[in-house]
């Protein structure tokens, strides 16, 4: 059968042709609104600067809508990663770089500056290798019952955390920690790589250490060279 070109559309057309309308339309009114909202609550600094040049060209929608979009790909990233692998942690070495394209927006990010743009990637690592190291523990426990191992892992996950709190704390407002602090926690977190069963707990406190000397080095006259490593 010989379909006209106009007006004639093959069964299924017509509906994805208004689907493709739709999806148009709800672009534009959440463009619309994204630059009624970026001309509403006006950003400081550099990023104020850039918020008002793309304003006065009709595009203060855009910044809100690339952290959306980086936002839905890192999901989707974790996604796959926790379907495809059982949730390696090692992989977010890999996945958590990709918040690096986060920027401040009126909306979802203001209060991220250019200083902070390494706190997401450094969190995200920090938080996923905290939940897998606790599905990791549970899931041990609750298919050997052994719960002294559980007592043990949840301990030495305990012990590896803190250093990573102090090293995002830092990243965050960039005021140097007190260096009694590092000495203290680093010991605990070498001691937990040490004692700790499973990858992720092993990985959470190994990468403690490197965040402390990282740290370390950055508090101290090569501040410079310590940020350009981090």
């Amino acid at each position: 059968k010989v379909y006209p070109v106009l007006g004639g559309y093959k069964p299924g057309c017509r509906s994805r042709l208004l689907l493709l309308c739709l999806c148009v339309l709800i672009c534009t009114a959440t463009g619309n609104v994204l630059s009624s909202l970026g001309k509403a609550m006006n950003l400081e600094g550099a990023a104020g600067l850039a918020m008002r040049r793309l304003t006065r060209e009709g595009l203060a929608w855009v910044p809100t809508a690339g952290n959306i979009c980086t936002l839905l790909a890192f999901g989707i990233c974790v996604y796959l990663n926790v379907y495809m692998t059982g949730g390696a942690p090692e992989a977010m070495l890999m996945l958590a770089p990709l918040l690096l394209m986060l920027s401040q927006d009126p909306l979802l990010l203001r209060h991220l500056g250019e200083r902070q743009r390494y706190l997401p990637p450094v969190l995200a690592f920090s938080c996923y290798l905290a939940i897998t190291a606790i599905a990791q523990v549970i899931s041990w426990a609750a298919e050997y019952g052994d719960y002294l191992a559980l007592i043990l892992n949840g301990g030495m996950l305990l012990l590896g955390l803190p250093l990573h709190v102090v090293f995002c704390k830092y990243l965050w407002d960039q005021q140097p920690q007190p260096l009694t602090v590092l000495i203290a926690l680093g010991p605990l977190a070498v001691l937990s790589l040490l004692l700790a069963q499973t990858d992720a707990i092993r990985i959470l406190a190994g990468s403690g250490v490197v965040m402390a000397l990282m740290q370390f080095f950055s508090m101290k006259h090569y501040r410079r060279a310590g940020m350009k490593v981090i």
